[in-house]
């Protein structure tokens, strides 16, 4: 109920982006279709899975705008971010109707990250209380519904895969089966589909990787932390076809595009005047007494066997986020700050909750030597 008046909010109320012609286009044009360089660039852009989804969901709902159709939407190859038909700089917008339908994708997204890490925190904490605190920093984030919601695209499903992987391996590595074949192969797909959706989505793959070769047992460590990465890179690669050319070299020219775009994005950027990445702990100067709390939270919690998965995890995606990071804003900072609440959030619901159950068992001690007491004055 929370996240869907939430979300129902920022689907309504969210202001317009500059690229939301952009992304909608995208999703009228199917990722199997490679044949113009308008088309390819979009696969070497973005990988495909928000494409497949929502070209789903219009094919769901039947509706199109022809807008954005071949014949009326005019694809500029020097500033593919606005197209010619809409002048985004004159005023003009995207028309409402598909950007409202994307948005609400986004907020199922972003609701069941909620939902992942109230899961993650029932786990952790024992109480369904407790998970229902787990997920409210994400839905309650500041940037949360301009940037996930607002900016359609591919930032809200990153973040349900994030919080959805970091919730299974939690849940496997408690019951000792995190390094087991089968639970290794279901976090593969995760994180195959993490990054099937963004490209940092990988991060993920680093992360587990690191903790089989480190955690897991025997010579078999060395087999699936290979064998985990395959799997990963098959489900990325079966997501978008722009790979599927024909031959071994089909793939690596696909895959020397992608990066080559991602570099292009890069350094396009610099030129946009963007804050440098030290602004993300710039703009957070008024959480910086917070540190200490969190800092004490995490000493206090140091040998809870879920810390080391959640450790893993979010040393990876931060560190990975942050390296990667050329320029700052709130929608790039924000697997950064994912990277951080869950971690501490945990731990000062843990010690909350260790807290209230120490207090009750020194309430029932109180109790129980008062009863006694007052039974040997009454006995005399």
């Amino acid at each position: 109920m929370v996240s869907a008046g939430v979300c129902g909010y920022w689907v309504a109320n969210a202001r317009p982006m500059l690229d939301e012609s952009t992304f909608i286009r995208r999703v009228y044009v199917s990722p199997w279709d490679n044949s113009t360089y308008e088309k390819h660039f979009y696969s070497i852009d973005w990988p495909a899975f928000s494409r497949w989804v929502c070209r789903g969901v219009f094919a769901v709902t039947g509706r199109r705008w022809q807008e954005f159709d071949d014949e009326h939407y005019i694809f500029d190859r020097q500033s593919p971010s606005y197209p010619g038909n809409i002048r985004l700089f004159d005023g003009e917008r995207a028309p409402r109707g598909p950007v409202y339908v994307v948005r609400v994708v986004d907020a199922c997204f972003l609701a069941m990250a909620c939902a992942a890490a109230f899961f993650l925190g029932m786990r952790v904490v024992g109480s369904a209380l407790g998970g229902l605190a787990a997920g409210l920093p994400f839905l309650f984030h500041p940037a949360a519904g301009q940037w996930l919601i607002g900016y359609i695209g591919t930032d809200a499903m990153l973040l349900f895969w994030m919080v959805a992987f970091v919730a299974l391996w939690v849940r496997f590595h408690l019951s000792g089966t995190a390094c087991t074949a089968s639970r290794v192969m279901i976090l593969a797909a995760v994180a195959g589909l993490a990054a099937a959706t963004k490209i940092n989505g990988g991060l993920l793959t680093v992360a587990f990787a690191w903790y089989l070769v480190a955690r897991g047992k025997g010579r078999t460590r060395f087999l699936l932390a290979p064998a985990f990465c395959a799997v990963a890179f098959l489900v990325f690669v079966a997501l978008n076809p722009v790979l599927w050319q024909p031959g071994g070299g089909g793939l690596v020219e696909g895959m020397k595009d992608i990066f080559a775009r991602r570099a292009d994005v890069m350094k396009n950027q610099e030129f946009l005047n963007p804050l440098p990445p030290i602004s993300y702990f710039a703009t957070r100067w008024a959480l910086w007494p917070l540190i200490g709390v969190a800092g004490a939270a995490l000493y206090f919690v140091r040998r809870e066997e879920w810390l080391v998965p959640v450790s893993y995890w979010a040393v990876t995606v931060f560190a990975g986020s942050y390296f990667t990071l050329n320029r700052y804003d709130a929608r790039l900072g924000f697997p950064l700050d994912a990277a951080v609440i869950i971690p501490t959030t945990l731990a000062t619901l843990v010690v909350i909750r260790d807290i209230i159950r120490a207090r009750r068992r020194n309430g029932k001690g109180a109790g129980s030597t008062g009863g006694a007491e007052d039974g040997g004055a009454d006995g005399r």
